[in-house]
């Protein structure tokens, strides 16, 4: 299914990972900006949550273009981000999802599949 976001979020630094962590941030800016300028990103833009007793407190949407996005989700570079993470923040998440048009489309499908009595 074509996704034309990505939302990779994270609960908090493990404990004692506090200054790591923020050094990943800053990489992991820095990695996406690249991205940006080369044309594989679209925008991107990270969300840090209030404090309400659930397990993601931050997040990054990054939009695209299905295509590119897969590239860069497959590629070396993506895997050194996303293990960096795994290894420095509680509740690391990668989702896949879409915006804008595609909502529309994917709303289309689900209503087109719906069972009619």
């Amino acid at each position: 299914m074509r996704s034309n976001c990505i939302l990779f979020g994270w609960n908090r630094p493990i404990p004692g990972r506090e200054a790591t962590s923020g050094q990943l941030f800053q990489t992991f800016v820095e990695f996406l900006t690249v991205q940006q300028r080369a044309g594989t990103v679209e925008s991107f833009e990270a969300v840090f949550l209030e404090p309400r007793g659930s397990g993601l407190n931050g997040f990054f949407i990054i939009r695209g273009e299905p295509d590119k996005l897969n590239a860069m989700t497959s590629s070396d570079q993506w895997a050194r981000q996303q293990t960096k993470a795994i290894i420095n923040l509680e509740d690391v998440v990668v989702g896949h999802g879409a915006t804008g048009p595609l909502v529309g489309e994917r709303m289309k499908m689900w209503l087109e599949e719906i069972p009619r009595a």
